[in-house]
């Protein structure tokens, strides 16, 4: 959440910002989050109602590499009404947040099926067969 915020104040903290906060897992290392945590705490974040993921990123080569895009839900952000959404409220108890963070460090995300290896198959239909023109 901290790094969240640092990003946040990159962007002078501007409403329309909130939403378009782009973390990489590089710059949560940096921060001095072990690279194996980082998808867990996401998650829990998530699950927590403090943040979410606006835009998936990607990882791959330099050229195709794109961070998260965050929103701190407990922040203004463009096209909210109020102080933010704040979907952490519905958390009651600390019991419930617990549990709740708890099964989102555990929970285990989809796997991407990799196209890798596959043939691809390219159907190419034969054309009209060609009438005489009367």
């Amino acid at each position: 959440m901290d790094r969240l915020e640092i990003e946040l104040a990159h962007h002078g903290g501007k409403p329309q910002e909130n939403g378009r906060l782009p973390v990489t897992y590089d710059q949560f290392q940096e921060y001095g989050i072990d690279r194996q945590a980082i998808r867990p705490a996401i998650r829990e974040a998530i699950a927590l109602g403090f943040t979410e993921i606006t835009a998936e990123g990607r990882a791959g080569n330099a050229e195709w590499r794109k961070p998260n895009l965050f929103r701190l839900t407990y922040r203004p952000s463009e096209g909210e009404r109020g102080y933010g959404t704040n979907e952490w409220r519905r958390i009651k108890s600390i019991e419930e947040a617990t549990e709740i963070a708890k099964a989102a460090r555990a929970a285990k995300p989809k796997k991407a099926k990799s196209q890798c290896g596959k043939i691809p198959s390219f159907r190419v239909e034969p054309p009209p067969p060609k009438t005489a023109d009367p």
